[in-house]
C-alpha cells in the first residue's frame, strides 16, 4: 500500500521527487561524515566524497523503480553503442578548454606553462569516471535532462538543473581542502553560476549524442580532472576568464546555430520512468 501511493506521487511529480531524494541523501551523508570523521579530512580525500556523488543516481532509481516498478527499460536507453566517437572526443576536448585555455593561450603568449601533478590527474579522472562525479550524470542528464524537456526547452531545463546543481554543491564550502576554502561569499553565486554554464553545455552534449550517458560522463570526468597545466610564472589576471568565455561563446552558437528546444539537431529519446512534473 505503502509503495503505491510513493509511487503514484513519484508518477505525477518525478522531477521534483528525484531533486528532492537528491538533496535529502546527499547533504545527509555529508553531515554525518562531517560530524564522525571532520571537514578537514573529507576535504583532503577523494574517497570520503564518493558516497555524496551517488545521491543523483540513487534517487533516479529510487524514483523510476516506485513509479514504474522495472527500472531495466530507462537504463537501456542511456547509452547506445551506435553512438558517433566524435561525441566523446567533441566532450574530452570542449571541457578540457574550460581549465586548460588560459595555459594554452598563455602559452602561446609567452607565459611558461608545465604539466601539472600527472598522477594526481589521472587519479582523479578514474576515481571521478567510474565511482563518483560522472556517475550524477545518471541523474542530472540521464534522468532529470529529458523529463524536463518535455515542459521546458532544453536550455530552460539545462538552466534550472544548473542551479539546483550548484547549489546542491554548497556543502562543500564548509570544508578545508576541498578548494573553496579562499572563495569567500563569492561561491555562493560562482557554484550555480559555473554549474549552469556546464550543464548548458552538457545538455548538448546529452542532446546531440542521442541521449548517450557515457558521453557527459567522460565530460564530467575531465572537468574533475583538470586543469592539467599550469603557469610557471607570473601571468595576465584576465587569462583567468578565458575558460569561461570559451563556454559561453560555445553556448551561444550552440543556441543560435540549433535553437533553445534541444540546443541540437534532435532530442534525446523520450524519457522512459515517469513524466514531467
Amino acid at each position: 500500500m505503502l509503495d503505491g501511493r510513493i509511487g503514484r506521487a513519484f508518477r505525477a511529480h518525478p522531477v521534483s521527487a528525484f531533486f528532492t531524494i537528491t538533496f535529502l541523501y546527499s547533504w545527509a551523508v555529508f553531515a554525518l561524515m562531517f560530524v564522525l570523521i571532520g571537514g578537514e579530512q573529507i576535504g583532503e580525500s577523494r574517497l570520503w566524497q564518493i558516497p555524496f556523488a551517488w545521491g543523483p543516481l540513487l534517487a533516479a532509481l529510487l524514483v523510476g523503480q516506485l513509479s514504474t516498478g522495472d527500472v531495466r527499460p530507462w537504463l537501456r536507453t542511456v547509452g547506445d553503442p551506435r553512438t558517433n566517437p566524435k561525441w566523446y572526443l567533441i566532450a574530452a576536448v570542449v571541457v578540457f578548454l574550460y581549465a586548460d585555455a588560459p595555459h594554452v593561450l598563455g602559452s602561446l603568449l609567452g607565459v611558461p606553462v608545465a604539466l601539472d601533478h600527472v598522477e594526481e590527474i589521472a587519479v582523479s579522472f578514474g576515481v571521478t569516471l567510474l565511482f563518483a562525479g560522472s556517475l550524477e550524470e545518471f541523474g542530472w542528464r540521464g534522468f532529470a535532462q529529458p523529463r524536463l524537456q518535455e515542459r521546458y526547452d532544453a536550455l530552460i531545463a539545462a538552466i534550472m538543473i544548473g542551479i539546483l546543481v550548484g547549489v546542491w554543491h554548497y556543502p562543500w564550502l564548509l570544508l578545508a581542502g576541498a578548494g573553496y576554502e579562499n572563495a569567500g561569499l563569492g561561491a555562493l553565486v560562482a557554484l550555480p553560476l559555473v554549474m549552469t554554464l556546464m550543464a548548458i553545455v552538457f545538455a548538448w552534449l546529452f542532446n546531440g549524442s542521442g541521449g548517450t550517458i557515457p558521453v557527459v560522463m567522460l565530460g564530467h570526468a575531465v572537468f574533475n580532472a583538470t586543469p592539467a597545466f599550469e603557469f610557471t610564472a607570473d601571468a595576465p589576471s584576465w587569462l583567468s576568464a578565458v575558460g569561461l568565455l570559451v563556454w559561453l561563446g560555445l553556448i551561444v552558437m550552440v543556441v543560435v546555430v540549433y535553437g533553445r528546444n534541444y540546443l541540437a539537431p534532435t532530442g534525446p529519446p523520450p524519457a522512459v520512468v515517469g513524466e514531467a512534473d
